[in-house]
């Protein structure tokens, strides 16, 4: 039997995060359960800003390692 733990994906994360914020602002909640949407709102939100590092890393790298683009040249004109 595995221990791994399922991991969701960017988009699930934020119809989760989507969700949770809808229910704080919706519904009457008790401090207690609020703060418990809070924290794992922003769980989700370092979820999220890890995956979209990671994604742009993993382009960056590409672009870089196939000569395509770096930020030093974004917003260049190519030389023709």
């Amino acid at each position: 039997m595995s221990n791994k733990v399922k991991k969701s994906s960017l988009e699930d994360s934020i119809q989760k995060l989507e969700q949770l914020v809808h229910q704080l602002e919706t519904e009457k909640l008790a401090l207690n359960d609020a703060l418990k949407y809070f924290e794992e709102g922003v769980s989700l939100v370092r979820t999220c800003q890890n995956e979209l590092a990671s994604a742009e890393q993993k382009i960056q790298k590409l672009n870089e390692r196939n000569n395509l683009i770096s930020p030093e040249n974004i917003g260049e004109t190519p030389l023709e």
